[in-house]
C-alpha cells in the first residue's frame, strides 16, 4: 500500500511541476516581444466597392488575357466547374445578357476552375463548343485568381464597373436575363 502511496505522490508531484513548467512558458509567451511577429493572413473577401483584382491568363485557346485591358468596360468575372450543374444552368443567360449588351460595352469572362479539380481541358472545351457561347473563357492554372477574390465556391460572378471597380457579387445560380440584372447592366453601362 505504502508503494502505490508513494508512486501516487510521485506523480502528483511530476504533474504539479508540469502545470508549473506549462505556466511558465505561456507567461513567457505573452511578452512584448510577440508583438511585432507575423500575423496569419487571410484573403480579404471583396465586395461591391472593393477595386478589382488585376490578372492576366490565358483563354482557352491560348490568346492572352489581362482583366485591365479591358478597363473602360463593363465586366462580368464568372467562376465556374464542369462538375457543378447550378454552374452550366447560369452561363446560358450569362451568354444572352453578354449578347445584348455587347455593343454597349460589356465582356464577359468565364473563368473554368477545373484545372484545380478534375475535368480534362478537351471535356471543358467541348461543353463550351456545344454552347455556342459567346463570351471569353479561361482556365485558371494555378488558383491564383480564385484565391485573389477569395472564391471558394462556384458558381461565383463579380460584375465590375468600367472604372475598374466591383458593383456587385453574385453567389449561387443566377438568372442574368432577370429584370434585376437587366437593370443593374443598364445602369452600370451608363456610367
Amino acid at each position: 500500500m505504502n508503494k502505490v502511496r508513494d508512486g501516487l505522490s510521485g506523480f502528483n508531484r511530476f504533474l504539479k511541476g508540469f502545470i508549473l513548467l506549462l505556466a511558465a512558458f505561456a507567461i513567457a509567451g505573452c511578452g512584448d516581444k510577440d508583438r511585432d511577429a507575423p500575423k496569419a493572413v487571410f484573403p480579404k473577401v471583396l465586395t461591391a466597392g472593393d477595386p478589382a483584382v488585376d490578372f492576366q491568363s490565358k483563354e482557352m485557346d491560348g490568346a492572352p488575357l489581362r482583366l485591365s485591358a479591358n478597363r473602360g468596360k463593363a465586366v462580368i468575372l464568372f467562376f465556374w466547374r464542369m462538375k457543378c450543374p447550378e454552374c452550366k444552368a447560369s452561363m446560358p443567360s450569362l451568354d444572352a445578357l453578354g449578347r445584348k449588351f455587347k455593343d454597349k460595352g460589356l465582356v464577359i469572362i468565364a473563368l473554368n476552375e477545373d484545372s484545380m479539380h478534375s475535368a480534362a481541358v478537351e471535356e471543358v472545351q467541348a461543353f463550351l463548343q456545344n454552347g455556342k457561347f459567346s463570351f471569353k473563357n479561361i482556365r485558371e492554372e494555378n488558383g491564383y485568381v480564385a484565391e485573389a477574390y477569395s472564391v471558394f465556391k462556384a458558381p461565383h460572378a463579380f460584375v465590375i464597373g468600367r472604372d475598374g471597380v466591383i458593383a456587385a457579387v453574385k453567389e449561387g445560380p443566377t438568372d442574368w436575363m432577370s429584370a434585376e440584372n437587366i437593370g443593374m447592366m443598364k445602369a452600370l453601362l451608363k456610367k
